[in-house]
């Protein structure tokens, strides 16, 4: 369990202050407390706001299944009315999906503005190390815009991306230590952690089919021909590219280009195109391989 720190109070006290409306950008490793921080500062908003809350993590996601990134809704502590839009990251990790995860959190936060949150909290996802992780943690900072800027560090391992900022004027920068109280997770409890989600997911689940050759594709995979799809992981995407539903497939035929596959009931006269993913399932939603 994490103990709420005083400093975080002090900071959140200053913000619940301001009646404009703030986007804070939270960043920090993986097990560094930022979710718990995020979870804290929302509770402490919906007191007077309204709150757009997007996860950026597609491996260890708090809104919807591993290999999405996702924005929920709240309209207030006592009337909260939840709205949940998830965009397809393709795999657990940023790392070989940049321009997915980047254009995801773009659009959901499009999708936050149109319902006027008072506030808009973005969660970051735990990849902050290394040069292509600090180069699109910059981007992600670059296209947000947010107001706040909240990095959480065990000594100054994010200033690289800070000093981009620190003479600007937006955003302000907070910055907080790790919490002592922090226990990072094994590899293993996040992998079972995964293997949970997806299992919860597809805990009840139909078989649809669809033709390829009426539909857009787009993903990790476009020349559906040249590799393996059953078991891999898609999103049935929506007319803003927003997630529908994902599937698991079960079969492709390529003489007349008709894609089978599992899913949770699903609108399929809704799907404008399929996104392919680096995942290989099981149809219980265990995790067999990545592309």
């Amino acid at each position: 369990m994490i103990i709420i720190q005083a400093e975080w109070k002090e900071f959140i006290d200053e913000l619940l202050a301001r009646k404009t409306q703030d986007v804070i950008y939270v960043i920090g490793r993986s097990d560094s407390g930022k979710t718990t921080f995020c979870k804290y500062l929302i509770e402490s908003f919906l007191k007077d706001f309204s709150v757009a809350y997007i996860d950026c993590d597609p491996g260890q996601s708090t809104i919807g299944p591993p290999t999405t990134i996702g924005m929920a809704f709240y309209r207030n502590r006592y009337n909260i009315e939840d709205k949940e839009f998830l965009m397809f990251a393709g795999s657990t990790s940023p790392a070989r999906h940049l321009l997915q995860n980047l254009t995801g959190i773009r659009v959901l936060l499009d999708k936050a503005w149109e319902m006027n949150p008072g506030k808009v909290v973005i969660d970051s996802s735990g990849f902050v190390v290394g040069d292509a992780a600090f180069e699109f943690q910059y981007n992600v900072i670059q296209t947000v815009r947010p107001d706040h800027l909240v990095i959480f560090q065990d000594e100054d391992e994010l200033e690289g991306i800070a000093r981009n900022f620190c003479k600007r004027a937006f955003p302000m920068i907070k910055r907080f230590k790790v919490p002592p109280s922090v226990k990072p997770r094994s590899m293993v409890e996040r992998q079972l952690y995964r293997e949970e989600k997806f299992r919860n997911y597809f805990k009840v689940v139909k078989e649809y089919s669809i033709n390829l050759r009426e539909i857009g594709i787009h993903g990790t995979v476009v020349s559906v021909n040249k590799v393996t799809l059953k078991n891999r992981l898609i999103s049935l995407n929506d007319d803003e590219g927003l997630v529908l539903s994902l599937g698991i497939v079960i079969d492709y035929e390529k003489d007349s280009g008709i894609l089978s596959f599992f899913s949770p009931t699903l609108e399929i006269n809704r799907v404008t195109s399929i996104q392919i993913g680096d995942i290989f399932l099981d149809p219980s939603g265990k995790e067999i391989r990545s592309a």
